[in-house]
């Protein structure tokens, strides 16, 4: 056979025929542009087909495995590592394609593939990342050949880490919420492969606190749980650590406070702490002299007690029970108030200033002058802005700006009142009127007094319940206590209470109130459901004025 009847089939090897069929289309294009070629150069037309085909042969004959050039026998793949110890690792896996001489074939194109996707992922180039625990297969493909390598995914844990540490709370009662330890891996992913002991113990511990429950848990896929833990004593700044291993890790700071009622007793000189837990005297404290007024600071450990006798303000560390240093304020100090986020103190002096402390320092920054004649006591609003100043003197009471610390307003109210309590909306302030038998309420939105309620004989204090739905007058003339529906401001009944009822706190679950009795030197503990009386307290001389340890704070 002759094509164009010039060039005999027989004359070609087997790449010109293999050429030719794979290119025919083209060759027969390219011989017909050579006739009209050699019509005008007269080159012979089998030259120039054999060298189209000769061209068309080396072309056909690549190295990518798919011609008949060198062809892929084995494919090889290596890694950086095949064993990954933290999710999202990634480690380089690299292919290598071999001809049946062992030789490397150039210029090759891989496919990359994992047998196992929740294990590992490989993208275009063989970057393989760690995705779950478990084993994977990782192949590279190309010319129809391919190989495969092993990858392990397990997670090491390097940190344990407190996703629930306990919060400020009271010291002897079990944590408000359960401790929650996670074990994560160096990229920070909870190791879910591990169910191995996890120990709590304590970090830092400022009052050789012991840690109570079960503190030894498997974790359950990496995390820990830890229900029904409490530490026996209070302080400030301690942590809990968690200890897998040779891995730990701590908690965030948290304070305890053991739940109390602090009386300072102006007869003794003292303070006496009373447990809520067991109605009973702990410790007392030695303060100065004739103290009368006190506050707890709202994250309950700092109390301020002013001691009338010394023109100071002893500054009590609830967690000790000790006395940290005393700060001098101005002449015959009686009521305290802190602001709500505890940064300020408001000292009443009976001299007619106030002095305002830096809790931070312990230290006077300001005194308020003009407050009125005798002031007694003061009350801070729940927001902060403003102060409320009973002025037994002026038969008024005073309202402090707490942002210029200067007197703002000036209201009249009944014949000497000796104190002021905000309720806890904030919406009013209830004053006793001490020689007028007497309560006046005041709107704190337009200062001024909307409603007049008759009491006992020398109400001397009101203590509103923690949902503001009642408000107890301890009557100290007629030794009674009115309580008062603060919806309709009415007295809804009254009860003999003691000799000479002062002051009165609830419990922060608002159950019981306590109520120092001036006169016998006790304080009566008093079941809000019945007001009937619990149990009645021996503390001191002379308690004045007490305070109830507030609800630990987050």
């Amino acid at each position: 056979m002759l094509i164009d009847g010039a060039i005999p089939t027989s004359d070609l090897g087997a790449e010109w025929m293999w050429g030719l069929k794979r290119e025919g289309p083209m060759i027969q294009r390219i011989l017909s542009k050579a006739r009209s070629a050699r019509s005008a150069f007269r080159v012979p037309l089998l030259a120039v087909a054999t060298s189209i085909v000769l061209a068309l042969v080396v072309t056909a004959c690549g190295d990518d495995g798919t011609g008949p050039g060198p062809t892929i026998a084995t494919i090889t793949i290596s890694a950086t590592t095949t064993t990954l110890t933290a999710l999202d690792e990634t480690t380089q896996y690299t292919a290598t394609a071999l001809d049946a001489n062992g030789d490397p074939v150039g210029s090759v194109t891989f496919t990359w593939s994992s047998s196992n996707n929740a294990v590992a992922t490989v993208n275009s180039s063989g970057l393989v990342t760690a995705e779950g625990n478990g084993t994977a297969t990782i192949t590279a493909s190309a010319g129809g050949r391919s190989g495969s390598s092993g990858v392990t995914v397990a997670q090491e844990v390097s940190q344990a880490v407190f996703t629930v540490p306990p919060t400020n709370w009271s010291a002897g009662v079990t944590f408000a919420t359960d401790v929650v330890v996670e074990l994560r891996d160096a990229n920070d992913n909870v190791a879910e492969n591990n169910n191995n002991a996890v120990t709590l113990s304590i970090g830092n511990n400022p009052n050789s606190g012991t840690l109570l429950g079960t503190f030894t848990r498997d974790a359950v896929a990496g995390v820990a749980t830890f229900p029904g833990l409490s530490i026996d004593n209070p302080g400030a700044g301690y942590t809990l650590e968690a200890t897998q291993g040779t891995v730990d890790g701590e908690s965030d700071p948290f304070n305890l406070t053991l739940p109390s009622v602090y009386v300072p007793n102006s007869g003794s000189n003292s303070v006496s702490v009373i447990s809520t837990a067991t109605n009973s005297v702990i410790t007392t404290v030695p303060v100065g002299g004739n103290p009368r007024g006190i506050a707890i600071s709202p994250d309950g450990l700092i109390a301020y007690v002013s001691n009338g006798a010394g023109s100071s303000v002893s500054v009590v560390e609830t967690p000790t029970n000790s006395v940290a240093t005393t700060i001098t304020v101005g002449t015959s100090p009686e009521g305290i108030a802190f602001t709500p986020d505890g940064t300020t103190a408001y000292v009443v002096n009976r001299n007619g200033t106030i002095s305002v402390i830096d809790a931070s320092t312990n230290t006077v920054t300001t005194t308020i002058t003009g407050v009125g004649t005798d002031p007694t006591d003061i009350a801070v609003t729940p927001d902060g802005t403003a102060a409320y100043v009973s002025v037994f003197g002026a038969d008024s009471v005073a309202v402090i700006s707490t942002a210029t610390n200067t007197v703002t307003a000036r209201i009249a109210v009944g014949a000497g009142p000796f104190s002021a309590t905000v309720t806890p909306d904030g919406q009013f302030v209830y004053v006793p009127n001490g020689t007028a038998t007497t309560v006046s309420v005041i709107s704190t939105s337009s200062n001024t007094v909307t409603a007049t309620i008759p009491v006992g004989l020398g109400p001397s204090s009101v203590a509103i319940s923690p949902d503001g739905a009642l408000a107890y007058v301890t009557n100290n003339g007629s030794s009674t206590v009115s309580v008062i529906a603060t919806a309709t401001n009415t007295v809804t009944t009254t009860f003999p209470l003691g000799s000479g009822p002062g002051d009165g706190g609830f419990k922060p679950e608002g159950d019981v109130i306590y109520i120092s009795n001036f006169g016998n030197g006790t304080v009566s503990v008093v079941d809000v459901a019945t007001n009937n009386l619990v149990t009645t307290i021996s503390v001191g001389s002379s308690p004045v004025r007490l305070s109830v340890m507030p609800a630990p704070a987050p």
